[in-house]
C-alpha cells in the first residue's frame, strides 16, 4: 500500500550469564546451543536455548576485585609469589595502623648512636683529663714502654739486625699515629676521653699503622713543604720564610683533621680546606693558638730540662700525652662546629 512505511521486527534475543566471569550477554535465540567466546573472559562458552532466569537483587555481583574470578587481577595464581609472603585475610593490616609500623620497624636494622659523655668539669681543665680513662692509661703505658724499648734497641743495635729494628719502630710509631687517628675520629662524634681500639681477627692492623704514618708525613709535606723548599734554596730567614712557616702551620690543623676524617688525600682539596676555615674561621683560630700554644709550651720545657736519662723520659711521657690531649681538641673542634663545616662524613 503507498505511503505505508516498511517496518523490520527486530529479531528475538535473550540474555545468559557467562559461567566463567558472570558477565551479563544478550544474543538472538537463533544463537541457542551454539559455541562462543566470552567478550570479557574470552572461555569458549555454549549459549543455551532460553534465557536464563535474572540472580536475586541481593547477590553479589562479581567484581574485577573478586578473588574467586579466575581473571581476577588479585588472584595470586597470576603472580610468581611464594606461599609464605602471601597474607591471609586475617593477617592483612591497614597500612597506617600500629600493626604495619611494627613490621617496619622489625624489618629495619636501627643502629643506636653512642651516648655522648658531656663535659663534667670547665672544658680547659677537661681537655687535660682526656687521656685519663682506662683505655688511655693503658695506651699511654704501651706506648711509653715502646718508644723506651726501640731506644734501648737502638743504643745496643749490634745485636740486632737493621731490618728487625726497622719493622719494630715502624709498628711502635705507626700504632702510636694509628691510636691518635682513632682519638681525633672519636673526638669527632662527641667523646671526652680516649677511647680503646678493636682489634682485627688477626690482631693489629699492620697496614692501618703504616697508612697511619705516610698520612701524617703527607699532611707535614704539603702544610710545610714550601717553607723547607725555600729555605734550601735561599737559606735565608726573612719575611717570607716566616710567612710560609706561619702558613703552612695555620693549615696544618685542617688538613690533618680533613685527611683523618674523610680518610682519603681527596681532602687536601685547596678548596676544601679554604672554605672550611672560613666556615669557622675565629672558632678554627682559637683552637689552632690552643692546639700551638700547648706543643710550644711543651717544646720550651723540653729544652729547659737538662739533658739527662730522667730528663729524657719525663719529655717522652709528656709528649705522648701531650699528643692525646691535641688529637681530642682537633676531634672535638668538628664535634663542636660540624654544621659550619658541612663535611657530611
Amino acid at each position: 500500500m503507498d505511503g505505508e512505511k516498511n517496518t523490520q521486527k527486530p529479531a528475538a534475543s535473550f540474555t545468559f550469564l557467562c559461567k566463567s566471569c558472570g558477565l551479563k550477554i544478550r544474543v538472538a535465540k537463533s544463537q541457542s546451543g551454539k559455541k562462543g567466546r566470552c567478550p570479557r573472559c574470552k572461555n569458549v562458552l555454549i549459549i543455551p536455548s532460553g534465557q536464563q532466569p535474572a540472580p536475586p537483587t541481593n547477590q553479589a555481583q562479581p567484581t574485577d576485585t573478586d578473588p574467586n574470578r579466575k581473571d581476577s587481577l588479585l588472584d595470586p595464581n597470576l603472580f610468581d609469589i611464594p606461599k609464605e609472603l602471601k597474607l591471609s585475610p586475617t593477617q592483612a593490616v591497614e597500612p597506617n595502623g600500629p600493626e604495619s609500623l611494627d613490621a617496619l620497624r622489625g624489618q629495619i636494622r636501627t643502629v643506636e648512636p653512642e651516648p655522648v659523655v658531656e663535659r663534667q668539669l670547665p672544658w680547659f681543665v677537661d681537655i687535660f683529663l682526656y687521656p685519663t680513662s682506662l683505655s688511655g692509661v693503658i695506651h699511654l703505658v704501651i706506648f711509653f714502654s715502646g718508644m723506651l724499648l726501640l731506644l734501648f734497641l737502638s743504643t745496643v743495635g749490634i745485636c740486632f739486625p737493621r731490618l728487625f729494628l726497622l719493622s719494630f719502630g715502624i709498628l711502635v710509631i705507626g700504632y702510636f699515629f694509628y691510636y691518635l687517628a682513632d682519638c681525633v675520629r672519636d673526638s669527632a662524634a662527641g667523646s671526652s676521653r680516649a677511647p680503646g681500639i678493636e682489634m682485627q681477627s688477626d690482631g693489629l692492623d699492620k697496614l692501618g699503622c703504616i697508612l697511619a704514618i705516610l698520612r701524617l708525613v703527607v699532611c707535614l709535606a704539603v702544610c710545610l713543604g714550601p717553607f723547607c723548599i725555600y729555605f734550601l734554596i735561599s737559606g735565608k730567614t726573612g719575611l717570607v720564610f716566616w710567612l710560609l712557616l706561619t702558613g703552612g702551620a695555620f693549615f696544618f690543623p685542617m688538613i690533618l683533621l680533613a685527611t683523618i676524617l674523610f680518610d682519603s688525600y681527596a681532602a687536601l682539596n685547596p678548596v676544601l680546606i679554604i672554605a672550611s676555615i672560613f666556615s669557622a674561621f675565629l672558632p678554627y683560630l682559637g683552637m689552632a693558638l690552643l692546639f700551638y700554644g700547648i706543643a710550644v709550651s711543651l717544646t720550651m720545657a723540653t729544652m729547659a730540662l737538662p739533658p739527662s736519662w730522667p730528663s729524657f723520659l719525663v719529655v717522652q711521657g709528656a709528649g705522648i700525652y701531650v699528643a692525646m690531649i691535641l688529637a681530642n681538641i682537633l676531634g672535638r673542634f668538628y664535634w663542636q662546629y660540624k654544621n659550619k663545616l658541612n663535611w657530611e662524613v
